[in-house]
């Protein structure tokens, strides 16, 4: 409970402060009643602690101030004093307090004031849950409140007359059992040893008993004996079950502790009946069931469509590398060509090498056993002649000039063999189903190694690459999602045209822009072009499914796709990406 105290001596503020905390309240201290104030209507607190005599505003203030708040719980006041005079203790109630504590005091008296504060909130709270439910009987309520306060007035005035008083006291309580009466709700008052002292009406009826066999029963053994089973509802509740009727109803009930003692004088229990609540929080219960049941159906039922779509993803993956097939192996044939004639080649050229170096053995083998001398002299010039003109025969000088080309038109042949495996290894592979950081330009590169064959024959490919980020994505399939647009852009150019390609960051992203000066895309048909299985190729030239593949899997990334065309002037698909994507639980 939030308690707030007014002290102007500051060990006294903290002792206090301490020893509420001590029995696990929360405090707001104040050096004095304006401050108190403040704190007041800044907080929820139901309990003030202030003492009498104080700078600024005095105790009595405050009290007033917070009574004529108006607030829509009661606050629960103590005054704290010196002064011991009944008077003064007249004049703190008048003034709105509910108790005082005069100085010295010790803890204890203290915490038992504070504990009867509290019991008086909670059955102010008590009162005001009931008052709520009982909207119906506001009128009647509200007209024994006039005359019970009629006759408060009324004794006041006659205070010297003890039998009217006695008479009223009784009339009081009659019309307060009348009222009890009138409720729908059962209420029974047990003693400390769990005996029935009184009850309403609506119990006295629901037990089939009259009003002398009830009172000083048992009250567990009554409800037995009426067969209501017993469960816990919640941490201040019983459930209840009325076995014969098949009805529903919520125990409640508020110990009331008398004198600052610990022990229980006596407990209000109210019974009420929640049969429509309690059966549609078993419907409820049962449509959570069905829903739960319905949501793994669904989580399995997504895992399969997970599965299924990419089956589908990687089958026109491979269905485009069938349609490629040809156009690669034509790629690999052209280096293959020119690496087989360059053999052949080099095969020549290492003959006549091998037959001029055999020349050379033999003449410097015969140089090595006979010194120049004027007999053999013109001999070894013959010799030196056959070799001069057998150089000239093979043509050495262009030999040796044409070899390292040879060689490095060789070495490039291989390395666009090598580049094209592996580019098609990289796309035809199932691909990771890790997400990993990838330069966008190079993907554009890869697969246009891929689908070269497709290209070069009908357009030009003006390549427009930016400075760009690396994004997270799955590499593989962007290079499908390339490979598509391109090929297309391809097949839409008939005769001769260009195809540009421009990358770009943008505010966060990276845009990927492929144009072609093709035939364009009538405006009707634009809507319908990333739909499944939509195609305008004849039949066998497309499976209707690559722009729809593209559009999921950039959809998978985050991200976007667009296409603008014109018909007789070409199409433009724009896709843009995140840089990093966003996690999903």
């Amino acid at each position: 409970m939030e308690i707030i105290i007014a002290e102007d001596e500051l060990i006294s503020r903290n002792l206090l402060q301490k020893i509420i905390e001590n029995f696990g309240h929360t405090v707001f201290p104040a050096e004095n009643g304006l401050k108190a104030w403040e704190l007041f209507q800044k907080t929820d607190a139901r309990m003030v602690i202030t003492d009498w005599l104080m700078p600024e505003m005095d105790g009595l203030d405050l009290c007033r101030k917070i009574r004529e708040a108006n607030t829509p719980y009661y606050v629960y006041i103590i005054i704290v004093t010196a002064k011991g005079q009944r008077e003064d203790s007249v004049k703190g109630l008048e003034a709105g307090a509910d108790d005082y504590i005069v100085k010295p005091y010790n803890p204890e008296e203290l915490i038992a004031h504070i504990r009867s504060g509290q019991r008086i909130i909670q059955l102010e709270e008590a009162s005001s849950k009931d008052i709520e439910r009982r909207k119906k009987l506001e009128e009647s309520l509200r007209k024994k409140t006039a005359d019970l306060e009629r006759a408060q007035k009324q004794l006041l005035k006659k205070h010297e007359d003890l039998k009217a008083l006695l008479t009223k006291i009784e009339k009081a309580k009659k019309e307060w059992e009348s009222t009890m009466d009138c409720i729908g709700e059962m209420v029974i008052v047990i003693d400390d040893a769990g005996k029935i002292q009184r009850c309403n009406r609506a119990f006295k009826d629901f037990a089939e008993r009259p009003y002398n066999k009830i009172k000083g029963e048992e009250w567990k053994d009554l409800l037995h004996d009426v067969e209501m089973l017993t469960s816990p509802h919640n941490e201040n509740s019983i459930e209840l079950y009325h076995k014969p009727t098949g009805r529903w109803f919520v125990m409640n009930n508020y110990p009331y502790q008398e004198g600052g003692s610990n022990l229980i004088s006596w407990t209000v229990i109210t019974i009420s009946e929640n049969t429509d609540l309690k059966l549609f929080s078993q419907e409820l219960q049962a449509k959570n069931k069905e829903i739960e049941e319905n949501e793994k159906a669904l989580e399995k039922a997504y895992a399969e469509l997970k599965s299924t779509q990419a089956k589908i993803i990687h089958s026109e993956k491979m269905a485009s590398i069938g349609q490629l097939a040809a156009g690669v192996a034509h790629e690999i044939n052209n280096p293959t060509g020119f690496i087989s004639s360059n053999l052949n080649t080099l095969e020549d050229y290492e003959k006549d090498l091998t037959s001029l170096i055999n020349c050379y053995k033999a003449f410097f083998s015969e140089f090595k056993k006979d010194m120049i001398t004027a007999e053999n002299q013109t001999e070894i010039f013959e010799k030196m002649g056959h070799m001069a003109k057998l150089e000239k025969e093979i043509d050495l000088d262009f030999i040796l000039e044409d070899t390292p080309k040879l060689i490095k038109e060789c070495q490039e042949g291989a390395r666009r063999i090598k580049q094209i495996v592996f580019d098609l290894k990289d796309f035809a592979h199932p691909g990771d189903q890790e997400l990993k950081y990838a330069d966008i330009n190079k993907i554009l590169d890869s697969t246009l190694n891929i689908v070269w064959n497709e290209i070069k024959y009908k357009a030009t490919v003006d390549k427009n690459y930016g400075d760009l980020p690396d994004v997270q994505c799955y590499p593989q399939q962007l290079n499908q999602v390339f490979m598509n647009v391109l090929v297309n852009a391809a097949q839409a150019i008939e005769k001769e045209g260009k195809i540009t390609i421009a990358t770009r960051a943008l505010n966060g992203r990276v845009e990927i822009a492929i144009s072609d000066t093709g035939v364009g895309i009538p405006k009707e048909n634009i809507p319908k072009i990333f739909d499944p299985f939509y195609t305008t190729k004849d039949v066998g030239k497309g499976t209707g499914l690559g722009l729809n593949v593209a559009y999921n899997i950039i959809k998978k990334h985050q991200g976007s796709i667009y296409v603008n065309s014109e018909v007789g002037k070409g199409t433009t698909f724009t896709v843009r990406l995140k840089i990093e994507l966003e996690m999903e639980n």
